[in-house]
C-alpha cells in the first residue's frame, strides 16, 4: 500500500472531491438542459436548449408559436426517404406516428421558449422483406420555428430498432 507523506493525502482527497463535485454539478446542468413533456416507452418529445455553433452565438427562435394541427402533420407527412434497396421514396414518419407525435410537438412549440428546441423520436412500422413484412423503425429530429419556417434536423431516419439496446 502507498502512503503519502505529510499533507499530500490530504491534498489528494480535496483533488478528488473537487472533481466529484465537478461531475456531479455538469451532469445536474446538462439533466436542467432536457425537459421531457411526452414519454411512451422509447418514444418522447422534449425541450431541450438550443445549441450554439463553435464560436458563433445563438439565433433564438420564434418560440412559443402556435401551428394548426393539419398544416404541421402536412409538412411533416410531405417528408420522404427513399433508401438504396427500394425503387421508390417513403414516407419517412408513418401516418400512425403522426397522429402520436403531432399533438404532443404541438404543445411543445406552445410551451418552448425563444432558446429552446423541441426533440423527439418516434417509432413507426415500416416496410421490410420487399414489402411483406413490417418493422419497428425509429426517427429522431430536432424542431424548432425560425423566421416564419418550420425548421426540422433529423439524427436517425427509419433506423432498425434493437430491442436490445
Amino acid at each position: 500500500m502507498k502512503t503519502f507523506p505529510g499533507g499530500d493525502s490530504g491534498r489528494l482527497c480535496s483533488v478528488v472531491a473537487a472533481l466529484l463535485a465537478f461531475l456531479m454539478f455538469s451532469s445536474a446542468c446538462h439533466a436542467a438542459d432536457v425537459q421531457k413533456l411526452w414519454q411512451s416507452r422509447d418514444q418522447f418529445v422534449a425541450l431541450e436548449r438550443q445549441e450554439a455553433p463553435p464560436g458563433g452565438t445563438v439565433i433564438l427562435n420564434d418560440h412559443p408559436v402556435e401551428i394548426s394541427s393539419d398544416r404541421l402533420a402536412a409538412m411533416l407527412a410531405s417528408i420522404a426517404l427513399q433508401s438504396p434497396d427500394n425503387k421508390t421514396p417513403e414516407q419517412l414518419i408513418t401516418i400512425q406516428s403522426l397522429e402520436v407525435l403531432v399533438p404532443e410537438l404541438l404543445a411543445g412549440f406552445k410551451k418552448a421558449a425563444p432558446g429552446d428546441d423541441v426533440t423527439f423520436a418516434v417509432i413507426g412500422l415500416h416496410k421490410s422483406l420487399y414489402g411483406f413484412a413490417k418493422s419497428p423503425k425509429v426517427t429522431t429530429g430536432r424542431a424548432f420555428y425560425q423566421g416564419g419556417r418550420l425548421n426540422v434536423i433529423f439524427g436517425l431516419a427509419q433506423k432498425d430498432v434493437n430491442e436490445r439496446e
